[in-house]
Formats: structure tokens, C-alpha cells, sequence
């Protein structure tokens, strides 16, 4: 859950970060070149974006033990060493 939620916000921020450079640059070319120095605005939502990030991770790590993600790589590492050793269980014989 916690990597699903991380991921969603990784999406938000960049389209954030798109929608704020989109806006930047039809201001400037609607009123001229005076309003470039607003495109500083997409690295300060950028910088906020990845310090929330690491915070919620580390509040997940606080929580529940794991990084956001831990669980699902676990389960395939789990699914993957069953299908692994199943395979060794159910070969016929032969003779």
C-alpha cells in the first residue's frame, strides 16, 4: 500500500512539475520574457515532492518495518523460489 501510495506521488509531482512549466512558459510567451525567473517555481515543487517522498518512506519504515515496495518484492521472491522448487518436486521418474 505504502509503495502504491509513494508511486502515485511520484506521478502527482511530475505532472505538477509539467503543468507548472506548461503555465510558466505560456505566461512568458503571452507577457514577454520578464516572468522567466517563475520557472524557478518547478524546481522548488520538484525539491518538495522528493522531500515528501523520503519522508513518507521513512514514516512507512517507522510503521510497518519495511520500505514502501519491500512486500511486493518479497512476495515474487517467494512466488519465484516456489515455482523453483516445485519444478525440482514434480519431475517423472525415470524407470
Amino acid at each position: 500500500m505504502c509503495g502504491l501510495i509513494r508511486t502515485g506521488w511520484g506521478w502527482l509531482g511530475g505532472l505538477l512539475q509539467v503543468g507548472v512549466m506548461a503555465g510558466v512558459g505560456w505566461y512568458m510567451y503571452t507577457y514577454g520574457a520578464e516572468s522567466a525567473a517563475s520557472m524557478w517555481a518547478v524546481l522548488f515543487v520538484a525539491v518538495f515532492f522528493w522531500l515528501a517522498s523520503v519522508v513518507f518512506s521513512l514514516a512507512c519504515v517507522l510503521l510497518t518495518g519495511r520500505y514502501p515496495g519491500e512486500a511486493k518484492l518479497a512476495r515474487k521472491a517467494i512466488a519465484a523460489s516456489i515455482e523453483q522448487g516445485a519444478g525440482a518436486f514434480f519431475t517423472p521418474k525415470e524407470g
